[in-house]
């Protein structure tokens, strides 16, 4: 079973944002940008009232939070070319020993039981390789609902067949 996609910048932005608090990582970037945010404001706490200490805590991490999210995306997108494999053209195939993915400049296969976790929204597949490698697989490449959900589910099948093999 195969399926070919074109993925863009869009695509990869949506991602990141699905993404955001499915991570584990992800939680403990934000507990320390809170930390900061706190250790930054910590002079408020000492003049007494706690109350401005933690709305100022909660503004300032968040505000950083935004900020530093924002700019790694920006820099993701900036630098994302179809050499590299992000975006452009990909085909996904679903072999009996792997997942194949081929763009313009990677050719992967992954063993079934390499794949950490397959995610589905409304518009995606993503299939997590490991915490930086991520396929995203937009629904619009398939021909209907019904096939996205037959792709879905073979994947989801081939990994958990895999993971209770070995």
């Amino acid at each position: 079973m195969e399926i070919s996609a074109n993925i863009s910048r869009l695509d990869l932005f949506k991602m990141q944002y699905i993404l955001l608090f499915k991570l584990r990582a992800n939680y403990f970037f934000i507990a320390l940008l809170y930390l900061v945010a706190g250790l930054a404001s910590f002079k408020l706490l000492a003049a007494g009232d706690v109350a401005v200490w933690v709305w100022t805590w909660l503004l300032i991490g968040s505000v950083i939070f935004l900020i530093t999210f924002n700019l790694i995306i920006f820099i993701q997108l900036v630098s994302a070319t179809a050499e590299k494999g992000w975006i452009g053209e990909t085909l996904f195939r679903l072999e009996d020993e792997s997942f194949y993915e081929k763009t313009a400049g990677t050719e992967t296969r992954t063993r079934w039981q390499a794949i950490i976790q397959v995610y589905r929204t409304k518009n995606f597949i993503l299939v997590r390789i490991n915490a930086y490698r991520i396929h995203i697989i937009p629904k619009r490449a398939f021909a209907n609902d019904n096939e996205f959900e037959k792709f879905y589910n073979r994947l989801v099948e081939k990994v958990k067949n895999a993971k209770q093999a070995s």
